[in-house]
């Protein structure tokens, strides 16, 4: 990917050197001048093209082999089969050196969407771009004057194929670089054998080989200089060179070959193992010293440590690459020496940044690209990213996804979240996308009336479920081939699943919730022979929407499978169609949810319900200035806007409180109550900071801390980062106070359970579980997860569990989804999709009181 980059950077430079056959441009700027590099993407004006001096960049590929072929009579510049890390408009400059007059071809054999040629002053174009036979095109070359040809194409997917074929006479040059000793050593293939050196102990010298192609007008040696300080000269077509090696006390991570020729310079770095574990130690040393309160300026820093530590400890999707080791392991000690704070800064382009999470304080990357346009706000798209199972966070996301140029154009950012691998982008991988979104909104001017969501696969159905959860935020949607409801996935009956289970599954199914994004612009599209994720998915979810008189578009891509239909992203017109809507706050409108989590719209928020299962609804006419809000007995609402059906109780400078039944004559807003902060279910308590702590009090210390560990090792399989675990005698002053807590051990094992237990309104205690009139023995293979408010935090909670671990016949992906505030569990396969038996399921009431008609037994409808 690296060498693709840099080769961009070599094939896209655009400005026209002082010397050169003028190029005249296009009148009406109907193509525009784009540089298109990659992760340095940067925008080339109409004018610098046509009159700035051009220098070669300072960037040289890497990889293994020439990037391009550089030699006179019959020259060819062949880039077919990469893989860019763009698959926007590429721009690859050529610049010709006739010998003497006349006529030339140049022959281009390409594979794109479109293509154009600017030769002789003069954009034609191309005619098979999607066929094998080259097009010919005509120049007129005068002697000893450089020609400068231009090609505009737009690759299908992220693959290019470009080949040229240069018809003249020998002795003609045909470069992609101004610079010719320069091309020359960019264009030399370097090859270490192992692509590292172990040990330098055991190895005195390394044996470096060579590839180029002869130039014809270059005919210098290449001045070798060995990382023991040793020069040697090689001739071209020479082989391999023995390089001294420094001696065994060398302490830095790589070894540096420096090639030379003339006055050009290129630096090879070869990995040194035992240096990259040293200075990976030094560093690493560094993180930990590191006070909680001072790691989210260190994010990249830490973000890249732990990529180093995920490939030398385990293969990623392309197996230990030690130069991408190396490359991680110098940006983080660059990233230190930097200090705290951003370490991008507001750069345009596009990296791979990161921030620290909250949840569990580790680093969390995101891909991000910044136009180079000025704009005092700037539109923010939001991309999620497809299933990818072996995703982690040192290899994820490959080829971009998407075209850069009309994002450039419009002055946008797009961000793409890593939340967690494979998500869905529900729990905590939601959790990572909003909080992608806040670092963006710190970091950029962002215009809050043009934010978008794109997705594609499990992305899509993110889409879905972002739109439903926070119908309020969104100017506009992308969605491809996305999951839009549960049952009609895994084909069940909603009427043979118990209240609890469905209110559950409900809480993240857009298909029950379609009239909370009927206002927004959507764009969906879905390939028409998809057999992994069915079409009913997208058409019928569309039906529902336009029934309603949304505005949303439904397409097909025809003759397109699940993967295939991935086309989509690259077409330049869709993403301009995105980018011009507009958010429109309705003023009439209708919204359901069945979490009070999700019920905050329009400045309203909903604090209790009547029914812990019914959904809670609302419609509201602004314009009236009134809303009427269902199944809700305590609803904070802006002070002009009254509640039909409930009582005003009381108002401050900012809100005003509306209620019935228990809460009515009640001042300020009552604790114990379940407000969008504090919903419940363990699925919740993961989505926020928690912490895991076991008891070490009595018999079962070792089996309480076996559970634990267990639960970290699922929570770390799942979300590819590990948890914060400590024993009950070493969790750090205070951190009771700032998360929530997963607690191991009964009363008389856990210190922090002990404390807790006066609060709770239930027991545990000597493996006998008690919730109101409901008593229950512990068998040998039951457990228990119960999920109430933290006495020890506001808005944070604490999770009871013993030593049986639940879902043992689960993945870790989604284990956790349906627990519900109160899980009794026997363990096995006979419960809800191949789980644990629930012996005991459901909810405390909307003031987390025990309601036991609120607690069921089994999945399945009594």
């Amino acid at each position: 990917m690296r060498a693709c980059g840099t080769l961009l950077l070599l094939l896209g430079a655009l400005c026209a050197e002082a010397g050169e056959a003028a190029v005249e441009l296009p009148e009406d700027g109907a193509v525009p001048v784009v540089e298109v590099a990659g992760p340095y993407s940067s925008r080339q004006t109409a004018e610098a093209l046509a009159g700035a001096e051009w220098a070669p960049s300072a960037a040289t590929p890497a990889g293994n082999g020439p990037d391009a072929v550089y030699f006179g009579g019959r020259t060819v510049v062949d880039v077919s089969g990469r893989c860019f890390p763009v698959a926007g408009r590429i721009y690859i400059r050529l610049r010709i050196v006739p010998v003497s007059g006349g006529a030339r071809s140049l022959g281009i054999d390409s594979y794109h969407w479109k293509a154009f040629i600017l030769a002789d002053g003069q954009w034609r174009r191309l005619n098979a771009v999607n066929q094998r036979a080259p097009n010919l095109i005509r120049l007129q070359a005068e002697k000893d004057r450089p020609l400068t040809v231009l090609m505009e194409t737009t690759p299908l997917y992220s693959s290019c194929k470009a080949a040229f074929t240069w018809h003249g006479e020998r002795g003609d040059v045909v470069l992609a670089c101004g610079d010719v000793e320069q091309a020359v050593l960019d264009s030399i293939g370097v090859d270490t054998g192992r692509g590292t050196v172990t040990s330098l102990e055991e190895e005195r010298e390394a044996d470096v080989s060579f590839e180029w192609s002869e130039p014809a007008a270059v005919r210098e040696p290449v001045t070798v200089t060995a990382p023991d300080g040793k020069k040697h000269e090689t001739a071209w077509g020479g082989g391999p060179v023995k390089l001294g090696l420094p001696g065994a006390d060398y302490g830095r991570p790589s070894l540096d070959v420096v090639l030379e020729m003339g006055k050009s310079r290129r630096t090879v770095k070869i990995p040194y193992r035992a240096g990259i574990k040293k200075e990976y130690a030094r560093l690493r040393a560094v993180a930990d010293g590191l006070d909680a309160a001072d790691r989210p300026g260190r994010a990249l820093f830490l973000l890249r440590l732990d990529q180093v530590e995920d490939e030398i400890g385990g293969p990623g999707i392309f197996g230990t690459d030690w130069e991408r080791i190396l490359e991680r392991l110098e940006e983080a000690a660059a990233a230190w020496e930097a200090g705290p704070g951003d370490y991008y800064g507001r750069r345009a382009g596009f990296r791979e940044d990161a921030y620290v999470s909250d949840v569990d304080m580790t680093a969390q990357p995101y891909m991000l690209y910044v136009s180079s346009k000025p704009m005092e706000k700037r539109p923010l798209v939001v991309y999620l990213h497809g299933y990818v199972p072996s995703y982690d966070r040192a290899d994820w996301l490959g080829p971009r996804p998407m075209e850069y140029l009309p994002y450039e154009e419009e002055g946008a950012i797009y961000a793409v979240p890593f939340a967690r691998s494979n998500t869905d982008f529900l729990t905590v991988g939601e959790s990572d996308v909003l909080a992608v979104m806040e670092e963006v909104k710190k970091r950029f001017s962002v215009d809050e009336q043009r934010i978008y969501a794109a997705g594609y696969s499990m992305g899509g159905s993110g889409v879905w479920t972002l739109l439903a959860h926070y119908p309020d935020i969104w100017a506009g949607a992308l969605v491809l081939s996305g999951r839009t409801d549960y049952y009609y996935w895994h084909d069940l009956d909603p009427a043979k699943l118990s209240p609890w289970l469905n209110t559950m599954i409900r809480a993240n199914n857009p298909m029950d919730t379609p009239e909370n994004l009927a206002h927004i612009p959507m764009l969906v599209f879905h390939g028409d022979m998809d057999w992994v994720v069915k079409t009913g998915h997208s058409t019928r979810m569309v039906e529902k929407l336009v029934e309603m008189g949304s505005p949303a578009e439904f397409r097909w891509v025809h003759g397109a499978d699940h993967w295939r239909a991935g086309v989509v992203l690259y077409q330049e017109e869709v993403t301009k169609r995105l980018l011009g809507f507009r958010r429109v706050p309705p003023k009439r409108f209708s919204r359901k949810t069945f979490l009070t989590k999700y019920a905050k719209w329009s400045g309203v928020e909903v604090l209790a319900v009547e029914d812990m299962v019914a959904p809670i609804t609302m419609q509201a006419d602004l314009e009236a200035g009134e809303a009427t809000v269902g199944n809700a007995t305590l609803v904070r609402a802006p002070k002009d806007l009254a509640i039909k059906g409930l009582e005003k109780l009381w108002e401050n400078a900012a809100s005003a409180y509306w209620g019935k039944g228990e809460w009515t004559g009640r001042e300020g807003t009552p604790y114990m109550c379940r407000p969008p902060e504090m919903p419940g279910t363990f699925r919740d308590l993961t989505s926020k900071p928690f912490a895991v702590v076991y008891g070490t009090g009595g018999e079962r210390a070792a089996a309480l801390k076996g559970a634990a560990e267990r639960f970290a090792r699922t929570w770390e399989e799942f979300t590819k980062s590990p948890a914060l675990v400590f024993a009950d005698d070493s969790l750090p002053a205070g951190m009771e106070r700032e998360r929530s807590l997963v607690l191991f051990g009964e009363a008389a094992e856990n210190t922090f359970t002990g404390r807790a237990a006066g609060c709770l309104p239930f027991s545990i205690t000597g493996g006998v579980v008690t919730i109101g009139s409901m008593v229950h023995t512990l068998g040998r293979n039951e457990g228990y997860i119960i999920t109430y408010p933290s006495p020890f935090a506001e808005h944070r909670y604490v999770a009871l569990c013993g030593t049986a671990e639940w879902g043992g016949n689960l993945s870790a992906n989604h284990k956790y989804d349906f627990v519900p505030d109160v899980a009794v569990f026997r363990c096995g396969d006979g419960g809800f999709q191949q789980s644990d038996e629930y012996i005991m399921a459901g909810f405390f009431d909307s003031a987390w009181r025990v309601d036991e008609k609120l607690l069921f037994r089994g999945h399945l409808k009594e």
